[in-house]
């Protein structure tokens, strides 16, 4: 199938159906456009040396991806976003030894999370060792406000119902004693 058609900054010379195969032959069509002498597959483009005394026109693709002239496989692409996003966790210190996350769904926040998330901010604000977050609904209105404590090596904990001098007291017993405070733990 062959048609011009209008590009957002250039006039499409050709676009046509792209037969292609993935790891395992996998087979899936793809539409590529062509706009002066390169190929637009995925927004990657390549370049096409059209050898025009051929009976058929050979693509000979080079990637202008900036890897060196090279196709990434499927799979180097995904290890690259996986990569990327473990970088980005990292950088706002998911990775660390203890997680807090405060409820902070609509609910939660009418039942007094926004107290009981200051009160763990000012607390944490310099420890190097606590990741805290919000975290949406659990579905357990009645339970609300909520707090989990993950902790490396040991079993998650749900706190429930969490007013200020609950979350003043989980502060102190559980992420400075290490004591967990079972009378409030989700059962």
């Amino acid at each position: 199938m062959k048609r011009v058609i209008q590009g957002e900054d250039a006039a499409v010379d050709t676009y046509f159906s792209c037969v292609c195969y993935r790891q395992y032959l996998t087979k899936f069509i793809v539409k590529c456009y062509i706009v002066n002498n390169q190929i637009n597959i995925f927004g990657v483009k390549l370049s096409i040396p059209l050898d025009p005394s051929a009976s058929a026109v050979g693509l000979h693709l080079k990637s202008t991806a900036g890897n060196g002239g090279k196709m990434s496989s499927p799979k180097q692409a995904l290890q690259a976003k996986k990569q990327k996003a473990k970088d980005e966790l990292e950088k706002i210190g998911f990775f660390k030894p203890v997680r807090v996350y405060v409820g902070s769904a609509t609910c939660e926040n009418a039942a007094g999370a926004h107290a009981v998330m200051e009160i763990f901010s000012t607390a944490l604000k310099n420890n190097p060792n606590v990741y805290l977050s919000k975290k949406g609904c659990v579905g357990r209105c009645n339970l609300e406000p909520t707090v989990d404590v993950l902790q490396e090596g040991k079993e998650p904990v749900q706190y429930v119902q969490v007013n200020e001098d609950k979350a003043r007291q989980i502060l102190e017993k559980h992420l400075k004693k290490g004591e967990v405070v079972s009378e409030w733990v989700l059962k």
